[in-house]
C-alpha cells in the first residue's frame, strides 16, 4: 500500500495491528464483554507500549487508519528505549543476543529475575543494557539480600514459634505500606515501572530495619505476646510486598503468598492493608543466589556465538587467492536496457 506524500511503501503495518483488536475480541468473549465498547465506543482505555523503532508507525500509520475507519483512538503511546546486550546495540547478526529460552530458561534461571531486571533496571524510555555481571548483582544483592532474605526471615521464625499470628499490627508500619501504595499507583499512572518496583524494594528495606531493631529473638524470651505484635506487622509487610511486587515476579510470590494463606491472583493493592491473622506454612528460600562460575559461563556462551558471527562475516567478505583463481571473470557491453512493465525498479539488460 503506497503511503501518500513520501516514497514509502507499506506492508505489514496495514494488517498487523488489526490483531489487536482481534485478540481484545477473543479477551472479551472469555470474560463475557463486548469488544465494540472499546474499540469502537471508546469507552475503555486504549494504550500502547511500544519500542522507539516503531514510534513513526504507532503515532501516524495507526492512528490514521484506525480514524479513518471510524474506530477510537489510543489514549497514549508509551514508547521504551532499545535493547543493548554488554553494551552492544542489540543484534542477532553480530551475536549481541540473549535467546530468553535456550540462554536463559534452559540454563535454569527463574524467570522472574529477568522480569526485575528488566523492570528495574532503568526508566523504559532509556536503553536497556543487558549484562550478566549487573545481572548477578541485581539478583543477589537486591532480591536476594533485601527483600528474599527478609521474606524468609520473618517466615521462617513466625512458623517455627508460632504457627498462628493474630498480634496487633503496628501503626507505623500500616501507614508505611499506604504510603508505598499510593507511591506504586502514582508510578503506574506515569508508566514509571522502575519507580514501581522501586517502592517496594524501599517497603522490603523498611521491613529489614523493622524486624532487626525489634529483636523478636530476644523478644520472644521476654514478652511473647509483645513478639507476636512485631511478627505480625512483620507479616503484613510480607503480606502488601507480595501483592505489590505480583506483577513483577508472578512466579515467586504466587508461592510466597500460599505460604500466608493469599491467593495473590485474586489480590487488590487496597488488600496489603487489610489485616487479620495469620496461619503460616513451612516457608523455603524464595530466591536462589546465581554464583560466580554460572555467570562466566553465560559470558562463554555469549562471547562464543559473538565470535562465530565474526568468522561468519568474515568469511562473507573474504575468499582465498585460490578459490578467486576459479572464477570465470568476462567483460561485457551492456547494448540495450529497457523498464519492465508493472515495476519501478527492475531493468530489463541485454548483455
Amino acid at each position: 500500500v503506497k503511503f501518500p506524500g513520501e516514497d514509502l511503501v507499506l506492508y505489514v503495518w496495514v494488517d498487523a495491528p488489526i490483531g489487536y483488536i482481534s485478540f481484545t475480541e477473543q479477551a472479551c468473549k472469555l470474560k463475557g464483554l463486548d469488544w465494540k465498547k472499546i474499540w469502537l465506543k471508546g469507552e475503555g482505555e486504549i494504550i500502547h507500549f511500544i519500542g522507539l523503532d516503531i514510534v513513526y508507525h504507532h503515532c501516524i500509520f495507526w492512528p490514521a487508519i484506525l480514524k479513518g475507519a471510524g474506530y477510537a483512538l489510543p489514549k497514549a503511546v508509551v514508547a521504551s528505549g532499545m535493547v543493548k546486550v554488554e553494551g552492544k546495540t542489540f543484534s542477532k547478526t553480530r551475536g549481541y543476543v540473549v535467546w530468553v529460552e535456550d540462554d536463559y530458561l534452559n540454563a535454569g534461571f527463574n524467570p522472574d529475575y529477568l522480569r526485575y531486571y528488566i523492570v528495574n533496571y532503568t526508566s523504559h524510555e532509556k536503553d536497556l543494557n543487558f549484562s550478566w555481571k549487573i545481572f548477578k548483582e541485581k539478583v543477589n544483592n537486591e532480591l536476594i539480600a533485601t527483600l528474599g532474605n527478609f521474606i524468609y526471615r520473618v517466615l521462617h521464625f513466625a512458623w517455627k514459634n508460632f504457627g498462628k499470628v493474630d498480634g496487633k499490627v503496628d501503626e507505623v508500619v500500616l501507614d508505611k505500606i499506604k504510603e508505598i501504595k499510593e507511591k506504586i499507583v502514582e508510578s503506574i499512572k506515569r508508566w514509571e515501572f522502575k519507580e514501581a518496583s522501586d517502592a517496594f524494594m524501599e517497603l522490603a528495606k523498611f521491613g529489614n530495619e523493622y524486624f532487626q531493631s525489634s529483636e523478636p529473638w530476644n523478644l520472644i524470651k521476654k514478652d511473647k505476646e509483645k513478639c507476636k505484635d512485631v511478627l505480625a506487622s512483620c507479616i503484613q509487610i510480607v503480606k502488601a510486598l507480595v501483592i505489590f511486587s505480583y506483577p513483577v515476579m508472578p512466579k515467586t510470590m504466587k508461592k510466597v503468598g500460599e505460604w500466608i494463606g493469599i491467593d495473590v491472583t485474586k489480590a487488590r493493592l487496597d488488600d496489603a492493608l487489610e489485616v487479620k491473622p495469620v496461619e503460616v506454612k513451612k516457608p523455603s528460600i524464595p530466591f536462589e543466589k546465581i554464583d560466580e562460575k554460572k555467570v562466566e559461563e553465560m559470558e562463554k556462551v555469549l562471547m562464543d556465538r559473538i565470535r562465530r558471527a565474526e568468522i561468519k562475516e568474515k568469511s562473507s567478505e573474504e575468499i582465498s587467492i585460490d578459490y578467486f583463481a576459479k572464477l570465470d571473470i568476462r567483460i561485457g557491453k551492456i547494448v540495450r536496457a529497457e523498464k519492465i512493465k508493472g515495476s519501478k525498479k527492475l531493468i530489463k539488460l541485454e548483455i
